[in-house]
């Protein structure tokens, strides 16, 4: 992200002047490429592979599709309200209920928690692999670049955004030149089709990883850092989302010519490695290992940075008790930071791959329903309307479709689900109990 997390006035103005100028149209646009590509296609390529074999471009696509109905969703609302803070604000804006959009906030909290674990369990993973260590090695990594990261917050130092764009156009040029060289492998008879893997298995896959989707929408928390955010907003979110998708078909019909499906599946913590191996040796390897330890770092900062900019919109509304956003003598949330951040790392450690992307994703398919559905009621464009309510319908179906899926074939992680959910719901009322009535800021 632009900054490290700093909510006092008086950092803000610190920032201005170190930054000279707001967000550019470039600028907010390869935050939000950085924000899904990040640790998105680093992080789920196996288990795409291994849930819809060679279909996985397919579920890529369907994915991308329901993202880019999301964009033009959040766009449209926040042309219509003018309000930052994204899905929570636009909520509270539309529904006048600060409760409600509350309860959707904690959600979406849960959601960032898990896809801080996942980044950084990708990173302890990509690691491990490339050093020739095991678990705990992966484990102890993963709880390292949380609490580095977490420190370097507490600093308040952050990333310029002239090197967003240094390391997002990098991060572009390795993975192209990796599917591009895959492509000149193409054999179709690497296509063919599993007996367990049909075109449905696609629509289950989409589900499953949505949540190398989400990053798009952190760039409604910083609309009033954005240059021209009525017409940016858009113009960054939308081509921002194509272009991620696009990649991330790019690499999936990469791997696959550059490398077999089972040995993708077997290591699909890193699979992405495993195919810049195949492709340029030892120097593939750890170029694309470099691209996924920087980018699951970059990712981690990226996310504690927009739960903190989301738990102090809570707190202006007064669903968080004070305790949590209390902040230091510079002006950070330091509670706050350091919560989610040990949240994020225990799942990175103590849950497997396929429990951090499902359960992250089920938040996001959530959170992009419902904002989908408030777009729907709010546009009085008809065709706009219908879209909002199909993508809205399509994205809770998807969600019942990745729980169903769960109940199934992981009961134990379905369990473990319904156990976060209960816990997530009695946070909530001790939240809402014991939130003091003044603002906390």
């Amino acid at each position: 992200m632009k900054g490290a997390i700093n909510l006092s006035s008086q950092t803000k103005e610190k920032n201005k002047v170190k930054s000279h100028s707001k967000l550019t149209l470039m600028e907010a646009y390869v935050m939000a490429v950085g924000g899904m590509i990040g640790g998105g296609i680093f992080s789920v390529l196996g288990l795409v592979l291994e849930l819809s074999g060679p279909w996985a471009a397919l579920a890529f696509l369907i994915a991308g599709i329901l993202t880019f109905i999301s964009g033009l969703s959040y766009a449209g609302l926040y042309e219509e309200q003018k309000v930052p803070g994204g899905s929570v604000a636009f909520i509270h804006n539309a529904t006048g209920s600060a409760k409600l959009a509350g309860h959707v906030g904690w959600a979406l909290l849960v959601g960032y928690v898990f896809t801080n674990g996942l980044y950084a369990y990708t990173f302890g993973h990509y690691l491990a692999n490339v050093i020739g260590t095991g678990e705990m090695m992966a484990e102890s990594a993963a709880i390292i670049i949380t609490l580095a990261v977490v420190a370097v917050n507490l600093k308040g130092v952050g990333e310029s955004g002239f090197t967003e764009i240094v390391t997002v156009w990098g991060k572009l040029l390795i993975l192209g030149a990796l599917g591009i060289f895959g492509l000149m492998h193409f054999d179709t008879a690497r296509l063919a089709v599993m007996p367990d893997k049909g075109p449905l298995s696609a629509l289950l896959a989409a589900a499953i990883i949505f949540v190398a989707y989400e990053g798009f929408q952190l760039l409604t928390y910083d609309t009033e850092d954005m240059e021209n955010p009525d017409k940016n907003l858009r113009r960054a979110m939308l081509p921002s989302i194509v272009t991620s998708t696009a990649v991330y078909i790019l690499i999936s019909m990469s791997a696959i010519m550059l490398t077999s499906m089972s040995e993708l599946i077997e290591k699909k913590e890193v699979a992405l490695a495993l195919a810049g191996q195949t492709a340029f040796g030892s120097w593939g390897l750890w170029i694309v290992t470099m691209g996924a330890l920087f980018s699951a770092a970059s990712a981690i900062n990226a996310t504690i940075f927009a739960a903190a900019r989301l738990l102090a919109i809570l707190a202006r509304m007064k669903q968080v008790p004070v305790w949590l956003m209390k902040k230091s003598e510079s002006g950070l949330p330091r509670r706050a930071i350091i919560v989610i951040g040990i949240a994020g790392g225990f799942f990175a450690v103590a849950s497997s791959i396929e429990q951090i992307v499902s359960f992250a994703s089920l938040t996001f398919l959530f959170v992009f329903s419902v904002v989908n559905f408030l777009f729907a009621r709010s546009t009085t464009k008809l065709r706009s309307k219908a879209v909002a309510y199909t993508a809205s319908a399509l994205l809770l179906c998807a969600l019942l479709t990745a729980s169903t899926w769960m109940y199934l074939y992981r009961a134990e992680e379905f369990h473990t689900a319904i156990g976060i959910a209960i816990l997530l719901v009695l946070a909530r009322i001790w939240f809402i109990l014991g939130a003091k009535t003044e603002n906390p800021e």
